[in-house]
């Protein structure tokens, strides 16, 4: 996908822009698979990286909140098989209360697990609407921050290299120890 043109077809809305990029963020959320990232580039150049940050951060929540309400009304049985693909996913399905939100919490914390089958296994878990909205708006803050950087950096690759570099080395390694924790387990 090319950030320049999402960033295009946000702009052809002037005041708006902000909506319609909520919107595609909420369908994202819903797809349940689609990665956020080149939306979140396009905000970081169409309303700067604090603005940007800050809409991208509301509609990846708010999309998270309307898939757990279509996930947990339409597709309850689908979303139980996803506990065996990621061991935290089957947690979160078996889980209730504190501990549900908690697990939430840590899968949006670890940008590797798609943010679909968090939602989906929240949405097959005890956990109140209220509570998943809360833990993953919290649990987007780190993650979102470090793509807005990520975003931000490599759209001005030319003077923020280093730090692109850095960020990009983080991820990976955070990414790499991950799997070795999983494969230890």
């Amino acid at each position: 996908m090319n950030v320049e043109l999402i960033a295009e077809f946000f702009n052809q809305f002037g005041i708006y822009a902000f909506i319609i990029s909520i919107t595609v963020s909420i369908l994202i959320a819903i797809s349940g698979i689609i990665p956020s990232f080149f939306v979140t580039a396009a905000n970081i150049l169409v309303f700067g990286p604090i603005n940007g940050f800050v809409i991208s951060w509301l509609g990846e929540t708010i999309g998270a909140l309307i898939a757990f309400y279509i996930y947990r009304f339409g597709l309850k049985k689908r979303a139980k098989l996803l506990g065996n693909k990621y061991s935290l996913i089957n947690k979160l399905v078996e889980s209730k209360g504190i501990y549900a939100g908690l697990l939430v919490f840590q899968g949006r914390l670890l940008p590797f697990i798609p943010s679909g089958f968090v939602t989906a296994g929240a949405s097959v878990s005890q956990i109140s609407p209220m509570q998943f909205t809360i833990w993953t708006a919290l649990g987007k803050v780190p993650s979102l921050f470090l793509e807005s950087v990520a975003a931000f950096d490599l759209i001005n690759i030319h003077t923020n290299y280093l730090r692109f570099s850095v960020t990009t080395t983080l991820i990976i390694f955070s990414h790499l120890f991950y799997r070795y924790l999983i494969k230890k387990k």
